[in-house]
């Protein structure tokens, strides 16, 4: 059984342990400042976890980790309960822009890209370093799916005309209830001019699965308009599979950068371009979305 206590003086460099893995900045004289706020958990009479934060109508976490995930989201979920009781309409937090981890875990726990802080906090070797802004409207912690279906025998190979058809199936699938003659007239005219940035994966029956379609919006740069897989075929690795041909015909083209964008809220997407070593760039204000409804974008890039 996990509790949360209140940390005492004698507890702090272990705290300060916990600390370092989310902001390398935080030194022992910091904390001790901050000593009636710093909350730790403990399993067994040890600590497992550590979080300081400052209430208030925004609610900003100085740091929450733990030693397990289980134990992140317990820990997790006790700030957000007390930030939204006590009044709060948004949780923000500060992190170094190349924990990746770290991004990916505050993704799970339903965290958006807000911002990025350029040479705004020091590393532990004192060098100025980018820090990323991420935030939180809701205490709600989203479950994220993982598919877990027999294995998927699939190919790929570039977009065709011929293909047309196939498209209309993938983006009704993709995006339900809406006119998917919109992406199948865009991706049949980016085709012809970057064939190479365009393809699809199929199964063993030739029938459509996924498909990846970007074109080179400038000079060694291009632009990932649509990256899908059927939601029956997913878990397959098909849209890393994909990701990564369009990375290597990229490069023989002399792309060095792409570029995408997806929803704030569209975690599933996010999670998948962090792990896919994407980094995040901006964060675009209400953007009208395909559901008619005003949604902020988030996008990403990757050298290559």
């Amino acid at each position: 059984m996990l509790k949360l206590l209140i940390a005492n003086k004698n507890e702090l460099s272990k705290v300060l342990i916990f600390a370092k893995r989310y902001r390398p900045d935080i030194t022992l004289p910091w904390l001790s400042k901050w000593i009636d706020k710093i909350v730790v958990a403990k399993e067994n009479g040890k600590i497992v976890g550590a979080a300081l934060c400052s209430f208030g109508d925004e609610t900003f976490i100085h740091f929450v980790t733990a030693n397990t995930w289980e134990n992140l989201v317990e820990l997790v979920r006790s700030l957000l309960d007390t930030a939204f009781k006590t009044g709060s309409t948004k949780i923000r937090t500060f992190i170094p822009a190349n924990q990746i981890n770290l991004q990916i875990s505050l993704t799970k726990l339903g965290f958006e890209f807000e911002g990025i802080l350029r040479k705004s906090m020091l590393d532990a070797d004192g060098k100025f370093i980018d820090v990323i802004s991420m935030c939180k409207w809701s205490p709600a912690i989203l479950e994220i799916p993982i598919h877990t279906t027999e294995p998927l025998e699939f190919y790929i190979r570039p977009y065709k005309s011929d293909d047309y058809d196939k498209i209309l199936e993938l983006s009704k699938d993709a995006f339900p209830g809406e006119d998917p003659f919109e992406d199948a007239e865009l991706i049949e005219e980016i085709s012809k001019e970057d064939p190479e940035l365009n393809l699809i994966a199929l199964d063993s029956n030739s029938n459509i699965v996924g498909g990846i379609f970007a074109w080179e919006w400038s000079p060694r740069n291009a632009w990932i308009y649509l990256l899908a897989v059927l939601h029956s075929a997913q878990g397959h690795h098909i849209g890393t599979s994909l990701l990564k041909k369009l990375e290597e015909n990229a490069k023989r083209k002399g792309v060095i950068r792409l570029q995408v964008d997806t929803d704030a809220d569209n975690f599933p997407a996010v999670l998948f371009y962090l792990k896919n070593e994407f980094e995040f760039e901006f964060r675009e204000i209400a953007v009208p979305n395909r559901k008619g409804r005003n949604v902020d974008d988030v996008i990403f890039s990757k050298s290559i």
